[in-house]
C-alpha cells in the first residue's frame, strides 16, 4: 500500500510592485493557512444579505473584500543588505503582512489583480472537491 503524500509547504507568488515614485516594493503572496482562510470566509459571510429563513440572497456590501484577503496573505519580502529581495525557492522570503490600512491607499486596478491572484493561489474559486478537500 502506498501512503498519500501531501505537501505542507505553502504555495507562494512573488511580486514586484512599482510605486508612484518609481521605486519597487517587493512582496510575496502566500496561500492562506486554515486559520486565515476561516477568518476570510467569516468576513465574507458577514457581508451576505439573507432572507427570512437565513438563505443567501445577495451581498450587503463588497467593502473591504479585496483588501481583507490581501491583508491575510500579502507579505513584504525580506530584503538583504544590498536592498534585494531574499530568494526562497522560486519566490521571495516573506516577512510581515502588509496592513489593510496601507492596501486601501493602492490603486483599485492593482488591488483587483492582486486579489484575483490571492483567490486562485488559495483555491477559493474551487469547490471543495476541485480543491481536494471533499
Amino acid at each position: 500500500m502506498s501512503a498519500a503524500k501531501i505537501s505542507l509547504a505553502f504555495n507562494t507568488l512573488p511580486f514586484e510592485l512599482e510605486k508612484a515614485d518609481g521605486t519597487t516594493l517587493f512582496a510575496v503572496m502566500t496561500e492562506l493557512s486554515g486559520q486565515r482562510r476561516n477568518e476570510y470566509m467569516d468576513f465574507v459571510d458577514s457581508k451576505v444579505k439573507r432572507d427570512e429563513s437565513g438563505g443567501p440572497i445577495g451581498m450587503k456590501s463588497w467593502k473591504g473584500s479585496q483588501t481583507k484577503i490581501l491583508s491575510l496573505c500579502l507579505h513584504y519580502a525580506e530584503m538583504d543588505e544590498d536592498g534585494r529581495p531574499v530568494e526562497q525557492g522560486s519566490s521571495f522570503k516573506p516577512l510581515g503582512l502588509i496592513k489593510e490600512t496601507e492596501l486601501t491607499t493602492w490603486p483599485d486596478a492593482a488591488l483587483q489583480l492582486l486579489s484575483k491572484s490571492a483567490v486562485q493561489l488559495s483555491r477559493l474559486n474551487e469547490t471543495p472537491e476541485e480543491a481536494g478537500n471533499g
